[in-house]
């Protein structure tokens, strides 16, 4: 039986660890002994259905305190602390004692705690070394920088999820090292659980001491500058002047939260504003928004907009790379221009105020998603 030995910062169910979910799913399914180091805690509502070992791993990366201070700012260099430094021991006991056929961080974060582990191993303990990234925007200096940073170093493979991040690869003769894995994965199928739209939607206004009549957009983002979270604070702000029952629920974690925070204190929104981090049980919670708002173009496909559509969730997002595909303009969503934030605003209220026309786009938008992705998946490496 082949072992494969993963190492992930989380399994949080909403974003690009869907696809490391979905491989986890895919590969026990097919008789792999599969094994996740992580280095935050297993949400509760996955503990009972993941099929696979899961090691709990010191907090060396963790994002949960909001300030990510294990890593540096462009994510490529560790800064040795003590947790880290158990992080990197624990894993590599877990490689000497799992003796896995391949070793496989997950994202930026772990790979770097995962690589310091390795280079510390014997080369014939790890068989093959993977390394896969699925938050990088193609066009961004950090996509070349991990492109030049990462594939040079011990990693047998590199697995990107967008075509012109392979090429900024191949540009540097290293082709034979990467493979193209599209990010295409979504909440309809029995990985996650499957949650009343209803109850979820009185379980979110519950957690948030709201009115059950209270409407909510929700985002899921990193807390970092490029997602531009600030621009739906903006929104909230301009949005929360005509409709009292209006509030935004942010799900995520960074650097950026007490920048953030102090932004949304400045606005007459602030009580109308909600951050939420990683909560244990966010798959359940994300089921109870009214609308949802993608504010950015990092992701070559935006993961967490394809799964709103998917439960028929009426979508507002920017146009450009990753989503201009997807949201066709009063069909299957409400696009803006990047940046606008009034548009946020000015969508939002047409959606609140027309239910029968919100209906209508988040029916549309379920049938695209099905449409297009439902036999999508991407390749695992068994």
């Amino acid at each position: 039986m082949k072992r494969i030995f993963f190492v992930a910062e989380d399994l949080f169910p909403l974003g690009p660890s869907q696809s490391l979910i979905r491989q986890i799913h895919d590969l026990a399914a097919a008789g792999t002994d599969v094994h996740v180091g992580l280095l935050n805690p297993l949400p509760e509502d996955l503990s009972r259905t993941i099929p696979a070992t899961v090691h709990r791993i010191s907090d060396a990366t963790s994002r949960t305190d909001a300030s990510n201070r294990g890593l540096d700012s462009r994510l490529t260099t560790l800064i040795f602390n003590r947790r880290n430094f158990a992080a990197i021991f624990q894993i590599r006991k877990l490689i000497k004692s799992l003796q896995p056929d391949r070793v496989h961080p997950w994202g930026t974060p772990a790979a770097i705690i995962t690589l310091a582990a390795a280079q510390a191993t014997a080369a014939a303990e790890i068989p093959e070394l993977v390394f896969s990234e699925y938050f990088l925007r193609p066009s961004s200096e950090d996509g070349k920088e991990s492109a030049s940073i990462f594939f040079r170093r011990k990693f047998s493979r590199a697995l990107v999820a967008d075509e012109r991040i392979g090429r900024q690869v191949i540009d540097r003769d290293l082709a034979d090292k990467t493979e193209v894995v599209p990010n295409r994965v979504l909440s309809g199928n029995s990985m996650f659980p499957q949650i009343d739209r209803k109850e979820a939607i009185a379980l979110l206004r519950s957690e948030l001491g709201l009115s059950v009549e209270t409407k909510i957009a929700m985002t899921v983002a990193p807390l970092i500058a490029q997602t531009r979270i600030k621009d739906l604070i903006w929104a909230t702000d301009l949005l929360a002047v005509i409709r009292n029952d209006f509030h935004l629920v942010i799900f995520g974690c960074g650097p950026q939260y007490a920048d953030l925070k102090r932004f949304s204190s400045l606005t007459e929104a602030d009580q109308h504003i909600h951050f939420l981090g990683r909560p244990r049980n966010a798959w359940q919670l994300f089921h109870g928004g009214d609308v949802f708002w993608h504010s950015h173009l990092l992701e070559p496909e935006p993961v967490n907009m394809l799964n709103a559509m998917s439960l028929s969730i009426p979508v507002v997002s920017v146009f450009g790379d990753g989503t201009s595909s997807v949201i066709k303009h009063q069909t299957t969503g409400l696009g803006t221009n990047f940046g606008a934030r009034d548009e946020f605003a000015r969508w939002t209220k047409y959606i609140l105020e027309l239910p029968e026309k919100a209906e209508q786009l988040g029916n549309q938008g379920r049938s695209f998603v099905e449409s297009e992705f439902r036999d999508s998946r991407p390749r695992h490496f068994a």
